[in-house]
């Protein structure tokens, strides 16, 4: 009851009350880095928010230090919304759903049997559904 160590299942920790989940995450980062702790480089540690950003950094030196790993190649460390956008691509934005549908209608016009058949708009609403 009064352990501090975490108990885990595939990708839960439970951390014990008092103990610093940064500090149990840092520990778990490093132990399962072997065997090169140093290289955290292809992982990313999400957090709640930037303001605890600064102190996991420093929690994770610590960590490797006490190890004996004086320094290391950092994990990505940030918030899910920054994170997120280190993907975003501000160049091309989301289509509306009337630009889906002209974009849609247009590469329809190509094959008009189709069209024919079903008719233009209850084709592209069932599409677009499919898409989605």
């Amino acid at each position: 009851m009064g352990d501090a160590s975490p108990r885990s299942s595939a990708n839960t920790v439970l951390v014990s009350y008092g103990a610093d989940p940064l500090r149990i995450v840092s520990e778990q980062l490093l132990a399962e880095a072997q065997p090169s702790p140093i290289d955290l480089s292809n992982t990313v540690v999400l957090l709640p928010h930037q303001g605890a950003v600064p102190r996991f950094r420093r929690v994770l030196l610590d960590t490797a230090s006490d190890l004996g790993f004086p320094a290391l190649l950092p994990p990505y460390v940030g918030a899910l919304g920054a994170w997120l956008q280190n993907f975003a691509d501000n160049k091309h934005r989301r289509l509306s759903n009337t630009g889906r549908e002209i974009l849609l209608f247009e590469a329809l016009a190509e094959h008009p049997q189709p069209i024919e058949r079903w008719g233009a708009w209850p084709l592209i609403d069932g599409l677009l559904k499919l898409f989605d």
